[in-house]
């Protein structure tokens, strides 16, 4: 995995356009309970947790990892708090510090703290024995049962602002990812036909489980993640129209993904909120998803036409996207 993958940025992309489509659920149809979000919601994050660990091909060190923080934390602080002013308003600017989701760019946060973690525990990369898989695995638990516990015993507001509960939940698909490029477990994991046709046929029987018990989630999340990218893994040397451009949504992924949510929260402003009651009178699930999609593609160029004319400024790349100049 020493070049890019052009399954790896469909994926993402494809992903990235899924989220829109959720996000557009919420705000601008105001549906945050229908089958798009049931169906889409166990993949979204894994997804993109476990392709952001399987790039990564060794722990940084401390010169990547200031790079790498800066990268990740100074859309998340200038971008997000501008989205938060923007959205609920200049007095209301401390919730996107004391609320978990962060207005929606927790996962550039998370993401950081995870490469902190990285950084921590790179002790263990140069190994690949028996030891080291052993300590692998205490890592990947021992982080999600700390997370587990600051979640049951951080004061509410504490564990708010430090979102626990997303690390403890994306941590595994992180790390995994992650270990997967570290023993190089591609062929072990996705070329074995046992598991992707066991992960295939689970999906759907799952789905009727997801009442009983949240970890049914986590296992959805885990055959998801294995099928699609078998499938995208598959295709990686085949190229279409479509193939094509999800690969530049993957590439463009940081600039939907910070942006697109004041494109949805103005798609909000234009009275969709009525469509979305007609689809709800109507059944009309294929519609609505066809419109969705339609809508999200669209914000999703807009979102990389937007990061484009920003970039054109210096200080904006360097302070909206932690992009230095070499």
């Amino acid at each position: 995995m020493g070049h890019r993958f052009d399954y790896i940025d469909r994926l993402r992309g494809l992903t990235m356009v899924m989220v829109v489509v959720v996000h557009l659920t919420y705000w601008a149809l105001l549906q945050p309970d229908n089958y798009i979000s049931f169906v889409f919601s166990p993949v979204l994050m894994p997804i993109f947790m476990f392709l952001s660990g399987i790039v990564i091909s060794a722990p940084p060190d401390a010169k990547k990892l200031k790079i790498k923080l800066f990268r990740f934390w100074s859309p998340f602080i200038i971008v997000g708090l501008v989205f938060t002013v923007c959205y609920l308003g200049p007095n209301r600017y401390y919730l996107f510090f004391i609320t978990p989701h962060k207005s929606g760019y927790w996962y550039l946060y998370v993401l950081g703290v995870f490469y902190i973690l990285l950084s921590v525990f790179k002790f263990n990369n140069s190994k690949q024995n028996k030891s080291s898989v052993i300590i692998d695995v205490v890592i990947l638990v021992g982080v999600t049962l700390c997370a587990y516990a600051g979640e049951k015993f951080l004061p509410r507001l504490l564990s708010d602002a430090f979102s626990i509960t997303h690390i403890r939940q994306n941590w595994m698909f992180f790390y995994c990812g992650f270990l997967v490029r570290k023993y190089n477990l591609m062929h072990e994991v996705f070329e074995k036909d046992i598991i992707f046709t066991v992960s295939l046929v689970s999906i759907v029987p799952l789905y009727f489980l997801l009442p009983i018990t949240s970890h049914v989630f986590i296992i959805i999340s885990i055959c998801y993640v294995l099928v699609l990218v078998v499938l995208f893994r598959n295709r990686n040397s085949d190229h279409s129209l479509i193939e094509d451009e999800l690969a530049r949504f993957g590439r463009k992924s940081m600039d939907i993904y910070i942006f697109h949510y004041f494109l949805v929260s103005l798609s909000g402003t234009i009275k969709l909120h009525e469509l979305g009651e007609w689809f709800l009178r109507t059944n009309n699930w294929l519609m609505e998803l066809i419109f969705l999609a339609f809508l999200s593609i669209l914000i999703s160029y807009l979102s990389i036409a937007i990061g484009y004319i920003i970039r054109c400024s210096k200080m904006l790349r360097l302070f909206m996207f932690g992009e230095i100049e070499e």
